[in-house]
Parts: C-alpha cells; sequence; structure tokens
C-alpha cells in the first residue's frame, strides 16, 4: 500500500546563478532553505482560454474551442517562514538588486535599490538571479524554476507576540521565466544554519529602536513600536520572444508598515497624513550600532503616508504607519544594512 508523502519532507533550495543564459542544473548543491512547511506550492501559470467562435454547441465548455497557453506565464514558487539570520541576504538581495559586502567579519552587507539610473537589464545580467529548486520525493518530482527573483518580499516582526511569533518573519513569492517538471535533484544540498535571530543569542538582539521617526516637523521616534513591516513588490512584467520570458521589466514599490499605541504623540501621525507630510525613518536592533554579528538597521528618508493611521487593534484604537518609500534626487528609496557574519561573497 502506498504511504503518504508529509509535507515537512519537501525541500525547498535557491543557489544564485553567475548569468542569465546558465541558470544551476538539477545535480547543482542548492542551499537548503528552512521555510515553512505545508506553505510552498509551485504555480506553473498556464493559461487555459475559451474562443467565442459562433455556432456554438449547447451551454458547456467545449474542448475543441479551448487554447491552453503553456509558454508565456511566469511560473513562480511562494514560501513564508522564520528570518533566521543565516538567510536572510540572499532574500533582500533577489528583492533589491543592489548591495555592497565587506570582507572581514561580520560581514557588513548595504542593500539598496538597483535600477536608480535607469532599467535593470536582467538578461544582461545586472540584476540578480537565482536557480530555486524544490522535491519531496528524491529522484522523481523535482521542479526547478530558471531566472528567478523575489517578485514580493516581506519582512515582519509582532513585538507583542510571544514564543517563536516573536521571531522576524518572511514571506515572498520568486518568479521565474520557465519551470521544469519531473527533475532528478541530484546534487548535494547545504543546509544553512537554523540559528535563531532577535531571541536573546546576542545582547540586545530583541530589542528594536526607533533612532529616527519624524512626520513633518513632528517627532514620535520616543513611541512604543508593537508592529514593524518592510515589504518590496517588484510588479514584474515581461518582454517575450515566442511566448518565453526574454527580459523582466519591474516597476518596484516599497512599504513600510508601523504600528503603535493611541496616544496624544502618536496621533499627530494623523494631522500629518491630511497634509501630505515628509516621513523620515529608521530603525535598528540594539546590536546594530556596535556592527557585531545580528546587527540590522532600516532607513528611508523620504516616505509618504498612503493610508490613514488611525485604526483598531481589538478594542483598542491604534496608530498604523503605513507609508511608501520614494527616490529622492536619484538616490534609493530605503536602504537595508545587515551584519549577518556569513560570507556570501557579493
Amino acid at each position: 500500500m502506498a504511504v503518504d508523502i508529509l509535507s515537512g519532507i519537501q525541500r525547498i533550495g535557491i543557489l544564485k546563478q553567475t548569468n542569465w543564459a546558465t541558470p544551476q542544473a538539477a545535480s547543482a548543491n542548492f542551499q537548503k532553505m528552512p521555510y515553512n512547511r505545508g506553505v510552498t506550492k509551485s504555480n506553473p501559470d498556464i493559461q487555459i482560454d475559451d474562443f467565442q467562435w459562433t455556432s456554438k454547441n449547447g451551454i458547456h465548455h467545449e474542448y475543441e474551442r479551448s487554447y491552453t497557453d503553456a509558454v508565456s506565464g511566469l511560473p513562480s514558487i511562494n514560501f513564508s517562514g522564520d528570518g533566521l539570520l543565516p538567510i536572510l541576504a540572499p532574500h533582500f538581495y533577489a528583492s533589491c538588486h543592489a548591495v555592497t559586502e565587506a570582507a572581514t567579519t561580520p560581514f557588513k552587507k548595504v542593500f539598496t535599490m538597483g535600477g536608480l539610473t535607469g532599467a535593470i537589464d536582467f538578461a544582461g545580467n545586472s540584476g540578480i538571479l537565482h536557480t530555486v529548486a524544490t522535491d519531496s520525493i528524491v529522484g522523481s518530482d523535482g521542479e526547478l524554476l530558471k531566472n528567478a527573483i523575489l517578485n514580493e518580499f516581506t519582512f515582519s516582526i509582532d513585538l507583542n507576540a510571544r514564543g517563536i511569533s516573536k521571531l522576524p518573519k518572511i514571506s515572498g513569492v520568486w518568479v521565474g521565466n520557465e519551470m521544469l517538471t519531473l527533475q532528478n535533484l541530484s546534487g548535494a544540498w547545504v543546509a544553512l544554519p537554523t540559528t535563531g535571530f532577535f531571541n536573546g543569542e546576542n545582547a540586545g538582539d530583541s530589542i528594536w529602536s526607533l533612532e529616527t521617526l519624524t512626520l513633518g516637523s513632528d517627532s514620535i521616534n520616543t513611541a512604543l513600536l508593537r508592529y514593524f513591516e518592510r515589504s518590496v513588490k517588484l510588479n514584474l512584467a515581461a518582454d517575450r520572444v515566442g511566448g518565453v520570458a526574454v527580459q523582466y521589466k519591474i516597476m518596484p514599490e516599497i512599504t513600510y508598515k508601523l504600528r503603535f499605541a493611541y496616544n496624544s504623540t502618536t496621533y499627530k501621525a494623523f494631522s500629518n497624513y491630511a497634509t501630505g507630510a515628509r516621513v523620515n525613518f529608521k530603525i535598528q536592533n540594539a546590536v546594530a550600532p556596535p556592527e557585531v554579528k545580528g546587527g540590522i538597521d532600516f532607513t528611508c528618508p523620504y516616505g509618504k503616508l498612503i493610508a490613514n493611521p488611525c485604526v483598531y487593534d481589538g478594542d483598542y484604537r491604534a496608530i498604523e504607519l503605513s507609508f511608501r518609500a520614494y527616490s529622492n534626487a536619484g538616490a534609493t528609496p530605503d536602504t537595508v544594512t545587515l551584519y549577518d557574519a556569513v560570507d556570501w561573497a557579493y
């Protein structure tokens, strides 16, 4: 009798490509990602349409009048998981497409947004590409997603949560131009360390500090932060030849969300929302200033609130700042600085 396959044995791995023309092979040594089980599904992005010809028979869909496009889509693989320190860098890189990395530990990385002077030439290898692999039955059901970038990526942390819920969370969607199925993923996969992050491993690493938060002329950086989120959407489209995507076109949107208690200080956000005031923002965890392992900070000097900040948090009133990051004078809309003590050779 056949035995059911558990969701927990699914493997998902990624590996950076050297260029557009040479995705990683099924035999590559992929870096295994500790994503959450029961979440990741591959989507080949096929499209099935019906021709609207006259002389139709009856009221049902007719096979001979259907059309399947299995070529032109942008296949994808979604995921969610914990924002563990060793796996963060490739996700920020695959969604930002610009980075500088120090040569010595803790290998400080500064992620900025690509495309500041023009479009990113992905086919010409100006952007960062990965091959994403997944299987559950080794040698039988492998799938490869070629030329993948993170079309969506969110990093969040709930500072009121308990247990593993208080750890940073990540989620996103890898999107590529071709998906191969029935692959034998035969490489020696590399399991990255699943060490925690912001959970007391380093002194102060679970404490967040709002270094700067000004709305217009009002400062609310002393407010008690309850929730923090940064999201990137690349809004990926493609140029196609013979139906196959041969170049990506992106129009990134970076948004932040910060939730606070409702009081006379945080309420100032509402009047600033009404006037379209500038948001100037920087947040870091407590280990960031010494530039040691575990440090991370986010900086956005030019933002604008895009939603009414007055919200409800259960039975309580709250202030939630939802703002979009903007480029100013050709500069990056925001910057993420990470000290992960991992040499990714970027």
